[in-house]
């Protein structure tokens, strides 16, 4: 039989049995191996996925293992759905290998029953929970997830309420875990600095020891500069390559922590410090690290509260740094000068991946856009 035949006769039988409408959107892309349905387009605003129709998705599965990635974000799946496909990635435990449920309504019972499911899986490399509300009650199932899990390599947890008492389990398994390499535990539900720095703490203890992991996001962690110093002690040790500190509290002292971290480490590519007060000093610090690194392809200091001077010393800097593809400035105080700073530097900026920014001459004067 077809492989979309019995993927479609599979979907349809089980929606019978569970009293599900038969949707067209999952039995088509069943038929690839990959099924995909996207609550936030516009045919589907209306009318996304509930629990029900995650059910008849699994009870096909029964009949049809021709099936290695669920994609289903921005839909209406609850608890009761997220426990199912938990207890899918358990009983079909050679099959499944990634599974996209990002900006659902997961909470702390389907977090816990994806974490028992990952546990005992075998195949699946990539889960992507960002934007549910997992909550704090998660951390001890992601725990004994990570310690015995030896496929999975990406995990992202942005912006999925996890608090203390989740974050040090999981930050605590990372000494164990040999199978992750892209780990995002940005914007967690923190309160107060005892509490940002006890993460830290568990989380660069962790990373003392693991020697797999290579990019990590602590973005909206809350983090000061001193959370930050203890962190480049570790990653220094690590095997992180990308980082992401994206809206914390880090000051103008951080340029030359950053400094040191891309100093001991030259296979560092990309580093996001945006949204953080660098200010002139931070950028003029941070600008030694990057001056002839060998490898550093992305960096962006955007919203940094970086001035005129420190802008020129940092875009001077990157010439020297043959491997920057990506640069994000915007949000500074990009001056005519700075601009023209930027033209002689980078020339035709096109040649570039990505830049935020362009730069143009009118009425004989250099001017920066957004772009």
């Amino acid at each position: 039989m077809p492989i979309s035949t019995a993927w479609a006769d599979a979907y349809h039988a089980a929606c019978c049995a569970v009293g599900a409408e038969v949707r067209e959107d999952l039995r088509g892309t069943g038929c690839t191996g990959a099924l995909t349905v996207r609550g936030n387009t516009f045919n589907n605003f209306n009318r996304r996925l509930e629990d029900k129709d995650v059910e008849a998705v699994v009870v096909a599965l029964r009949e049809f293992r021709g099936v290695s990635s669920i994609c289903l974000p921005f839909n209406n799946i609850s608890d009761r759905g997220g426990a199912l496909l938990g207890e899918a990635l358990a009983q079909y435990a050679d099959s499944l290998v990634r599974l996209d449920l990002q900006y659902n309504s997961l909470g702390s019972a389907a977090a816990e029953a994806l974490a028992r499911g990952v546990e005992s899986n075998d195949s699946l490399c990539a889960l992507l929970l960002a934007g549910n509300p997992l909550g704090g009650q998660c951390g001890l199932a992601l725990h004994a997830a990570l310690r015995h899990n030896t496929t999975l390599s990406v995990l992202d947890l942005y912006n999925t309420e996890m608090s203390v008492q989740s974050l040090v389990p999981l930050c605590r398994s990372l000494g164990a875990n040999r199978s992750l390499i892209s780990l995002n535990i940005g914007r967690p539900l923190l309160r107060g600095p005892d509490e940002v720095a006890s993460v830290v703490d568990h989380l660069s203890t962790a990373l003392k020891s693991n020697s797999t992991l290579e990019e990590l996001n602590v973005s909206y962690f809350g983090m000061t500069d001193g959370e930050l110093q203890a962190l480049v002690v570790a990653l220094c040790a690590s095997a992180v390559m990308t980082l992401s500190l994206k809206g914390n509290k880090l000051s103008e002292d951080a340029g030359l922590l950053l400094t040191r971290l891309l100093e001991r480490r030259h296979d560092f590519r990309q580093l996001d410090v945006s949204c953080n007060r660098l200010r002139d000093k931070g950028a003029c610090d941070l600008a030694k690290g990057v001056a002839q690194h060998p490898q550093l392809a992305s960096l962006s200091v955007a919203s940094c509260t970086i001035g005129e001077v420190g802008l020129a010393r940092l875009i001077e800097s990157l010439c020297s740094c043959a491997a920057l593809q990506q640069l994000a400035l915007w949000g500074n105080s990009i001056t005519p000068g700075v601009a023209q700073t930027l033209s002689r530097t980078f020339g035709d900026l096109r040649k570039m991946e990505s830049v935020d920014f362009g730069v143009e001459q009118r009425d004989g004067e250099w001017m920066a856009y957004r772009s």
